[in-house]
């Protein structure tokens, strides 16, 4: 199991949907980058003799650029040579 803050960037290109202030429409931005904080908490295995990791991570992700709150999830297999 582990723990701890981290700095999220984002590149790329995105979008957001969201209600404008009267609830009439909807209004969408798109989004270059951004810059968040996220605390994770997470579990991996590493089976026996083999080169393998596995995870699961989950956190709350607060944006800064363009501001916002979210939900990190990662899931995946590394591999060490």
């Amino acid at each position: 199991m582990y723990a701890g803050p981290g700095l999220a960037l984002g590149f790329g290109a995105g979008h957001e949907v969201f209600f404008d202030r009267h609830g009439h429409e909807f209004v969408t931005t798109d989004n270059g980058t951004g810059v968040g904080i996220r605390a994770i908490f997470g579990l991996n295995v590493i089976p026996r003799r083999t080169p393998l990791e596995m995870f699961l991570e989950v956190g709350p992700l607060i944006g800064i650029t363009p501001t916002g709150v979210g939900l990190d999830l990662g899931v995946g297999i590394r591999f060490y040579p």
